[in-house]
């Protein structure tokens, strides 16, 4: 049972691990930098103080960096989450990922302090089970834990069934909050030009942004482009950095393709890119939830994704406002792009709908289901 109480401004402390190139960073960056500063006192711990994102964060939040003093150990980063929490007293303590939750949870315990927690999962964890990069102690770990959180967030009905079944996740306290989407400074910095002689050189181009790792599906839209580069114009073009980045560009060599592929690594603006782009796609064959396909939507690029787990099909109408194809299927994914980029009239038909979806999304629309929680406390 929960009741609500009003009595501010309220203390609210955020956990990350960083403040990295991930869109899970993006959106804790976009929640705090949104979050009425008169209404609540903002602090924001790193276990990393670290990543593009940190220079976006405002003056008036305080960050503390565990780093500096736990040189990254588990158990010194609960030690000394718990001494942050005695310190700050916060009211409400925000933690995102699977690895942050649990040492806030303990650390929350050993601490002695009263407050809301509230946990973001933003991993299929069931799929790093089955794939054995998720080991037993930490599945056991996650499901004896997560149940003491006073709520868990996360982006999509996927995984909240995943929490369930799998984690037995008690649904009383599972919350389905979907990430936020900025569309004000969206449609500012996708004006932006693009300086990249590469890329001013390409009348036309697919784009894909995201990290270059296996789970991406980056070496399906490799093969799926190789399929079909010889009978259109475009390029391919791909934001993104990881540890994939050298495998990708000799398969793109291997192909034949690597003349027709632009990596351009990461991109603190993506949006101009998306903006200029004939179609963007998503090759994914896991997400938590893709907020790529939103900011893409925001800039009017019609959408490709796979209909993988999770998220995409919750945000695209297959046939509507854009295509789904089944994940690890070159085949189909060559098929869609090359039947897409053909049909001019199918292109402004998913851009207008996805600008329209995109608006269920907007940041405004979001953050007062995050600082509902902010409100709620456990009797």
């Amino acid at each position: 049972m929960y009741k609500n109480f009003s009595a501010g401004p309220k203390n609210i402390l955020f956990i990350a691990i960083s403040l990295g190139e991930g869109g899970t960073e993006k959106v804790i960056t976009d929640i705090v930098t949104h979050l009425d500063s008169k209404k609540y006192e903002i602090s924001l711990a790193l276990f990393e103080q670290k990543g593009h994102y940190l220079s976006l964060i405002p003056d008036y939040v305080r960050i503390y960096d565990l780093e500096k003093k736990s040189r990254y150990g588990f158990f010194k980063l609960i030690f000394f989450s718990s001494g942050l929490f005695r310190k700050i007293k916060p009211d409400v303590v925000v933690s995102f990922l699977a690895y942050t939750n649990v040492v806030a949870l303990i650390a929350k315990f050993l601490s002695g302090c009263r407050f809301n927690l509230i946990i973001n999962e933003r991993t299929y964890l069931s799929y790093a089970t089955l794939h054995q990069r998720l080991s037993r102690i930490k599945y056991l770990l996650y499901r004896f834990l997560f149940n003491r959180a006073d709520f868990v967030v996360v982006p999509s009905v996927d995984m909240k069934k995943d929490l369930l079944n799998e984690f037995s996740t008690n649904q009383d306290k599972i919350r389905i909050i979907y990430n936020p989407v900025d569309l004000d400074k969206i449609k500012k910095l996708k004006k932006e030009e693009i300086e990249d002689l590469r890329i001013r050189a390409c009348k036309s181009y697919i784009v894909a942004v995201g990290r270059l790792e296996g789970i991406k599906g980056y070496t399906y839209l490799l093969k799926a482009y190789s399929r079909i580069y010889k009978k259109i114009d475009e390029k391919l073009v791909i934001l993104g950095t990881g540890e994939d980045e050298e495998k990708l560009k000799s398969l793109a060599s291997e192909l034949g393709i690597r003349d027709h592929v632009v990596f351009m690594g990461f991109q603190k603006n993506p949006y101009k890119f998306m903006n200029r782009a004939s179609i963007f796609v998503l090759s994914s064959l896991l997400e938590g939830f893709p907020n790529v396909i939103l900011e893409a939507m925001a800039c009017g690029v019609p959408v490709i994704s796979t209909d993988c787990l999770s998220g995409p099909r919750e945000i695209i109408t297959s046939g509507h406002s854009g295509i789904l194809v089944p994940p690890a299927n070159a085949e189909a994914l060559a098929n869609a792009m090359l039947s897409l980029l053909r049909d001019e009239s199918l292109r402004r038909k998913f851009s207008k709908e996805g600008e329209k979806r995109v608006e269920d999304f907007r940041i405004d629309k979001i953050l007062p289901q995050f600082e509902a929680l902010f409100q709620a406390r456990s009797l």
